[in-house]
C-alpha cells in the first residue's frame, strides 16, 4: 500500500453563533465518507452536520440535526442517518428532514448498525439496558431486545451484528432471531474501534497500567465463520483506530492517536507500510472511503485531512459509483430595465433591487430619539389576582422595610413582576407557597420538546398502531406492553396529587388526537371503562359539557327533557328538544363517546346566546374568574331558555311542568327611598346566586362559616338597592328591594359566586364545607336550613353533584363534573374521561386548584328513577307520513320519493336502507412539523346536506325511497364536495333550489323516530354518517356493508363503488354520487351477504374480492 500522501487539509467546522461561546471552534465528533456522492460528512459536538464536496473539500451543506453531540453517522439510500445520545435523525443530503425520533427508548444511545443490506431497519445500542430496533420507513420503534451490557460501538456484515461492549467484550448478534450466538473477550478495558467485513472482525482497545489508560499494542482478529480468535496484528505505537480496506479484504489500516498510520497484510504480517500524519497533539476520527482511494481523519486543530494514493486524482471518486450532486439554484441578477422584475416574476427576491440614487435623507432614516419599542397589548389582569392582592405601602411598610425604608418608586410606576396599579393605589400579588412551592428556589429547566413529551405522556396509542404492535409482538412483548398500559392507566386515573403543586392528570384539560384514519382511531375506551358516556371536547362551547353531564343525572330533569320528545317541534329553535335528544343519545351510546354538536349548533342559532355566551370558543383561554362567570351565565341561560321553550311548545292552558321541577318562587318587595311607595311582586328564578356573607354586610359565626348551609340560607333572602321608575312620583330614584324565596324546588341549582380568597377560607373547615345533605323547614313564613333533622316537618336535600374548576399553576383552567349516580356511587366526568371516585375526594376542597362553581341539590323525596322511554307515551309520528318544507312547496320541484302510508308504519325489525351526503363547513386544521410530518389538529367539520331512506323489506316497494330531504344550512359552506356528495351549490339555495328544503330538526326527528321504532339501518360506512348526523344507533340496529364485507387481516375496508362491482357486477357512482343510488346498492349488497352467509360461501367470496382488488388497485376498471 504505497503512494499515500496528503492532498488537502481544511478547517472542518467554522465557529457557530448557536453555541454558548461563539469564539470557540466547534469540535468534530464523527466522520463519514458518502457511498453515493463525492461528499465527506462531519458531525460536531454542538449537533451540526456538515458536508464537504469532492477532493477540494468545498462546503456543500450544513444544518443542525441534534441539540447535543453527534455520536455516529451512517449512509442511507434516502440520505444521512445521524445519532445523538437522545435522538436519531434521517436527513436528505440537501438538508431536508425525512425522519426525526425523540423517544425515551432512544435515550443514552451510543452506536448504531443496519440489521440488513436493505437499510430499512437500524439497531441502536448504548447505556439504556436494551437494544432497540427502529424502522426507518415508518419512523417508529419496531422491537426491543433485552441486553444489559453497555454498548460502545457496533459493526455489521450481511448476516451478523458485532456489539462492542464497554468492558472490552464483543458479542455477535443474529438480527433474525435476536440471539447472541458468540462472545469474545478481547481487551482488558473498553474498546476504542472495531470493523467487520465479510467474515473478518478486527478490534482495538485499551488496557490500564498504573491507573492510566494505554492503547493496546495489538489488534485482535476474529473469524466469524468458525467463531474463533486468529493471530493478532501487532502495532507497537498503540492502535486507537482500525479499518479493513473495502477493496482489499486482506489489508487492515491501523492508526494511533499520535498520527502514525500502519498498513498491514493480514496474511503476511511482515508486509507493512508506515506513514506519519501531521495531526498536532492527537487524531480523533479516522475513516476510509468506500472506493478505497481516500482516507480521512481530523486532528486537534479541528482540521480535516484528506489522503489518497490514486495515480490519477481527476478520475478518482470517494464512492464506487459517484452520482452527480444536486446544486442549489442560483437566480441570475436582474437585467437593467424600467420594469421592476419583482412585479413580473415572483421568484425574484426584492433584495436584488438596488436603491436609487438620492442626495437627501430618506424618510425611513428616523433619528434615534424618535424610535420606540412597542410590545404586545397587555394581558388583562385576572380579577382574582386583584381581589387577593395587598396594598404595597401597607404590606412593605409593616413587614418588609420598616416605616422609613420604602423602596424608591414604590407606589408610582415600578417595573416589578406581580406589582400593578389600581384606581386607588399600587398593589402586590400575594405569593402562594402551597401553589408554587418555596420561594427563591431554582427550578429545573425543561426543553419545550420535553414538556410536550410530558404533556402527551398519557395519550394512548392509536387503535391502528396498537393492533399492529399486538400482531407483531411476541408473548413477552405483549406482557410488557400490557404492564406499561396498566401503569399508564393507574397514573392517569390517580386522583390524588403527589405534591402540593401538582394537579392530577385526570382533572386537566384533555385533547383528542387524530391519525390519518380520523377520530375513530383515537382510543376513547382508554379514558372510559364505564357504561356512562362522556362528551367530546372538540366542539363549540365545550365548556358546557360539564353542566350538561350534571343535569343528565338529575332524574327529574332527564325525564322532563326526554319526555318532551313525544311532541313534534321542528320549526322552533328549541334548546329543550335538543337537550332531550342529547340525553337520549347518551343513554343509547352505553359508554361510547358523544359529540354534542347538534346541541351546540342550536345554541349558536339563538341570538341571546351569542350575546351572553362565548359560543364560538371553548372557554379555555379565559382567566379563571371569567370562566366561572361564563359557565354560571350558561346555567342561568339554559334554565330560562328551557322554561321559554316549554311555553312556546305547550298547548294552551297546559301546566308549566318545568316550574315544578326547578322553579324557585321569589317575592320581591320594593320600597321607594324618599317617596315611600311600597309594592310587592312575584317572579320565578331557576338558580340561586350564593355569595359570601360579607357582600351582604353579614358576619357569620366562625363555626357556621364551615358549611355551605348558612351561605344558602343567606341567599334565600337578599337586600338590594336599585334605581327604577316610580309610579307614585313619576321619577327614577332608588328603591330598597327585598328578595325572599318562598319555597325550594325538587332540584336546587346554586351558582357559587365566591372569589379565590373566599374559597380559600373553606379549607379551614374540619368538616366538609359542601354538605352531603341538609334539611329545610318553614318557620314563621321563612325557610330554615339545618344540617340535622329537627322535630318540625322538614324536607331532606341531598348533594347530587357539582361543577368544579381546576386551575394549574400556569393559570390554565378546566371544568369537570362530580356527580352521584345511583345511591352512593360517585363519578368524575372530564369531557370524554369518566371514572369512579370516592366520596371523600369529591367533598375534599382542601386543594388550592379545586373550586366548586355550580352545585346541585335534590329533594330526597323526588323520584330517583330514570324514565328512559318516557317519550313513548303519546308519541307524535306524523312527520313520517307527510312532507315538511321550510318555505312550502314550489312549481317544478323535483320529487324522487314516495311517502310512507299508515299501513307501512315501521315496526321493530323493519329494514330501511340509508345514505347521507355532506358538505364541508370548515376545512381541517393541520400543523406541519419541522421534520415534514403532518399532524391534524382539528378534522373537517361537515354538515348534513341530504339524506335518503329507502324501504328495505321484501315486497313490491322494496328499494323505493320514502325520505329524500335536502337540508337548509345557515353556516357558510367551504366546499360542496360535488364529485363526492352530488350536491350542487343551487341545491341548498332557498331562492334557486329545485328541491324543497327542510330543517335539520325535521330530518333528525324522522331518523330518530325510525331508530326508536326499532328499524334496522342498512348502509355503507354508517359509522361516519351517524357521527355527522349526531345520532347514536345501537349496534344491533346497524347493518354496515363496509363492516360485513371486511377481512381483518387485510386492514382495508372496501369502497361501495368497488364492492358493488366485485360482488354484484354492477356499476354505481358513474358520475356524481347519488344518495338514493348508494342506499339501494348497499341494500342489494346486504341481501347478497345474507345469501352468501347462508350457503357458507362468504369467506371464500371475500378472499376472492380482496384478491381481485389487489390486481385492480381496488378501482373499478373503466
Amino acid at each position: 500500500m504505497e503512494g499515500w500522501n496528503e492532498i488537502n487539509r481544511v478547517p472542518c467546522m467554522r465557529p457557530s453563533f448557536r453555541i454558548s461561546d461563539p469564539t470557540r471552534q466547534s469540535v468534530p465528533s464523527a466522520l463519514l465518507f458518502d457511498d453515493s456522492h463525492d461528499l465527506t460528512w462531519i458531525g460536531s459536538e454542538d449537533g451540526f452536520v456538515k458536508s464537504l464536496a469532492d477532493q477540494m473539500l468545498t462546503p456543500y451543506t450544513s444544518f443542525r440535526c441534534h441539540s447535543s453531540k453527534v455520536l455516529q453517522l451512517l449512509n442511507n439510500k434516502r440520505g444521512i442517518l445521524s445519532l445523538s445520545e437522545n435522538s436519531i435523525k434521517l436527513t436528505s443530503r440537501t438538508g431536508l428532514c425525512r425522519m426525526n425520533l425523540h423517544d425515551i427508548s432512544v435515550n443514552h444511545s451510543r452506536s448504531m448498525a443496519y440489521t440488513s443490506n436493505t437499510e430499512n431497519e437500524v439497531l441502536l445500542g448504548g447505556f439504556q439496558g436494551k437494544l432497540v430496533k427502529l424502522n426507518l420507513m415508518r419512523g417508529e420503534i419496531s422491537d426491543t431486545i433485552p441486553y444489559d451490557a453497555p454498548v460502545y460501538t457496533m459493526s455489521a456484515n450481511l448476516s451478523q451484528i458485532c456489539l462492542g461492549r464497554v468492558d472490552g467484550t464483543v458479542d455477535i448478534l443474529d438480527p433474525r432471531s435476536n440471539d447472541i450466538i458468540a462472545s469474545f473477550s478481547g481487551h482488558m478495558r473498553t474498546l476504542s474501534s472495531m470493523d467487520c467485513r465479510g467474515n473478518t472482525l478486527i478490534t482495538t482497545g485499551y488496557s490500564v497500567r498504573n491507573g492510566t489508560f494505554y492503547a493496546d499494542p495489538i489488534a485482535n482478529l476474529y473469524d466469524l465463520r468458525t467463531k474463533s480468535l486468529m493471530p493478532p496484528v501487532t502495532f507497537p505505537a498503540g492502535a486507537s483506530f482500525v479499518k479493513l480496506h473495502p477493496k482489499l479484504p486482506n489489508v487492515a489500516i491501523l492508526a494511533s492517536s499520535a498520527g502514525l498510520i500502519h498498513f498491514v497484510n493480514l496474511y503476511s504480517p511482515m508486509n507493512v507500510s508506515l506513514y506519519q500524519a501531521d495531526v498536532g497533539s492527537y487524531m480523533n476520527n479516522f475513516e476510509v472511503s468506500p472506493s478505497g482511494d481516500f482516507m480521512g481523519f481530523t486532528d486537534s486543530f479541528q482540521n480535516v485531512h484528506l489522503w489518497s494514493n490514486a495515480p490519477d486524482l481527476s478520475s478518482a471518486h470517494i464512492p464506487n459509483l459517484a452520482s452527480s450532486l444536486e446544486q442549489a439554484t442560483m437566480l441570475p441578477p436582474p437585467a437593467n430595465s424600467d420594469i421592476i422584475p419583482a412585479d413580473s416574476d415572483s421568484t425574484v427576491p426584492l433584495s436584488s433591487i438596488g436603491m436609487p440614487y438620492y442626495d437627501q435623507p430618506l424618510l425611513s432614516n428616523w433619528p434615534f430619539d424618535m424610535k420606540f419599542s412597542l410590545g404586545h397589548v397587555p394581558k388583562k389582569i385576572n380579577p382574582e389576582l386583584i381581589n387577593s392582592s395587598k396594598s404595597v405601602v401597607e404590606n412593605y411598610n409593616a413587614h418588609a422595610f420598616g416605616q422609613n425604608n420604602l423602596p424608591s418608586g414604590m407606589g408610582v410606576n415600578m417595573n416589578i413582576p406581580g406589582v400593578f396599579k389600581t384606581d386607588t393605589d399600587t398593589r402586590i400579588a400575594v405569593y402562594s407557597r402551597e401553589k408554587y412551592g418555596p420561594r427563591n428556589v431554582a427550578q429545573p429547566y425543561y426543553r419545550l420538546h420535553d414538556r410536550s413529551n410530558q404533556k402527551n405522556k398519557f395519550v394512548p396509542k392509536f387503535i391502528s398502531e396498537r393492533l399492529d404492535v399486538d400482531e407483531k409482538s411476541s408473548s413477552t412483548a405483549e406482557n410488557t406492553n400490557s404492564d406499561f398500559k396498566d401503569t399508564l392507566y393507574e397514573q392517569l386515573f390517580d386522583c390524588k396529587p403527589h405534591s402540593s403543586q401538582e394537579v392530577p392528570y385526570c382533572f386537566t384539560k384533555l385533547d383528542i388526537h387524530y391519525s390519518k384514519f380520523g377520530v375513530h382511531d383515537f382510543d376513547f375506551e382508554f379514558f372510559n371503562k364505564t357504561n356512562l358516556s362522556g362528551l367530546e371536547s372538540h366542539v363549540q362551547s365545550a365548556y358546557c359539557n360539564s353542566l350538561l353531564q350534571l343535569y343528565r343525572f338529575a332524574p327529574l330533569m332527564f325525564n322532563y327533557a326526554v319526555g318532551s320528545l313525544a311532541e313534534e317541534s321542528v320549526d322552533n329553535n328549541s334548546l329543550l328538544t335538543e337537550l332531550g335528544f342529547l340525553f337520549d343519545m347518551m343513554v343509547k351510546a352505553s359508554g361510547q363517546h358523544i359529540a354534542p354538536s347538534n346541541f351546540q349548533k342550536m345554541l349558536s342559532k339563538i341570538p341571546e346566546a351569542s350575546r351572553i355566551l362565548d359560543i364560538y370558543n371553548n372557554g379555555y383561554n379565559r382567566d379563571e374568574h371569567s370562566q366561572r362567570v361564563l359557565i354560571q351565565s350558561f346555567n342561568n341561560f339554559l334554565l330560562e331558555r328551557i322554561s321559554l321553550d316549554e311555553m312556546n311548545q305547550a298547548k294552551s292552558n297546559a301546566p308549566h311542568i318545568f316550574n315544578t321541577i326547578m322553579g324557585i318562587p321569589v317575592e320581591c318587595e320594593f320600597i321607594g327611598v324618599g317617596c315611600g311607595l311600597r309594592k310587592i311582586g312575584n317572579t320565578t328564578l331557576y338558580s340561586l346566586d350564593v355569595r359570601h356573607p360579607k357582600t351582604n354586610n353579614v358576619v357569620l359565626n366562625k363555626k357556621l362559616n364551615h358549611s355551605i348551609i348558612p351561605y344558602i340560607e343567606l341567599a334565600l333572602s337578599r337586600n338590594l338597592s336599585v334605581n327604577m321608575a316610580c309610579d307614585n312620583c313619576n321619577e327614577t330614584h332608588a328603591f330598597d328591594t327585598l328578595y325572599t324565596v318562598k319555597d325550594l324546588p325538587p332540584i336546587l341549582s346554586l351558582n357559587l359566586e365566591l372569589t379565590n380568597q373566599e374559597l380559600s377560607e373553606l379549607k379551614a373547615s374540619k368538616t366538609n364545607w359542601l354538605a352531603s345533605e341538609f334539611y329545610a323547614s318553614m318557620n314563621k313564613g321563612r325557610i330554615c336550613l339545618k344540617s340535622i333533622t329537627t322535630g318540625f316537618r322538614h324536607l331532606k336535600y341531598e348533594l347530587l353533584g357539582y361543577v368544579a374548576q381546576v386551575t394549574d399553576k400556569e393559570g390554565n383552567s378546566n371544568l369537570v363534573t362530580f356527580v352521584k349516580v345511583g345511591k352512593d356511587e360517585w363519578f368524575l366526568f372530564n369531557d370524554f374521561l369518566v371514572m369512579p371516585i370516592s366520596e371523600h375526594e369529591v367533598l375534599n376542597l382542601n386543594y388550592w386548584w379545586k373550586k366548586p362553581v355550580i352545585v346541585i341539590y335534590k329533594n330526597s323525596e323526588s323520584t330517583n328513577m330514570f324514565d328512559y322511554e318516557g317519550w313513548r307515551q303519546n308519541l307524535n309520528q306524523d312527520i313520517l307520513y307527510r312532507d315538511h318544507f321550510s318555505r312550502g312547496t314550489r312549481e317544478g320541484k323535483i320529487i324522487e320519493y314516495e311517502l310512507l302510508t299508515k299501513e307501512e308504519a315501521p315496526q321493530p325489525g323493519t329494514l330501511v336502507a340509508i345514505d347521507a351526503e355532506f358538505v364541508v363547513i370548515e376545512p381541517e386544521l393541520v400543523e406541519f412539523n419541522s421534520d415534514g410530518t403532518k399532524k391534524v389538529i382539528r378534522p373537517l367539520k361537515n354538515s348534513l346536506a341530504r339524506v335518503s331512506v329507502l324501504r328495505g323489506d321484501t315486497g313490491p316497494k322494496e328499494g323505493i325511497p320514502f325520505i329524500d330531504d335536502y337540508v337548509i344550512i345557515e353556516e357558510p359552506i367551504n366546499d360542496y364536495l360535488t364529485s363526492w356528495s352530488g350536491i350542487e351549490p343551487d341545491d341548498l339555495n332557498l331562492e334557486k333550489s329545485k328541491r324543497s328544503l327542510t330543517t335539520l330538526q325535521a330530518v333528525y326527528r324522522k331518523l330518530w323516530l325510525l331508530l326508536n321504532l326499532g328499524c334496522i339501518f342498512v348502509g355503507h360506512g354508517l359509522i361516519n354518517d351517524f357521527r355527522t348526523i349526531n345520532l347514536s344507533v345501537p349496534k344491533q340496529q346497524v347493518r354496515d356493508t363496509a363492516e360485513l364485507y371486511f377481512l381483518k387481516k387485510e386492514k382495508r375496508k372496501l369502497s361501495l363503488k368497488f364492492l358493488t362491482y366485485a360482488v354484484l357486477r354492477r356499476e354505481v357512482q358513474k358520475g356524481n354520487h347519488d344518495s338514493i343510488e348508494d342506499a339501494k346498492a348497499a341494500l342489494m349488497l346486504y341481501r347478497k351477504y345474507i345469501q352468501l352467509n347462508n350457503t357458507g360461501e362468504l369467506q371464500h367470496t371475500l378472499e376472492e374480492v380482496y384478491m381481485e382488488g389487489q390486481m385492480l388497485s381496488f378501482k373499478v376498471p373503466t
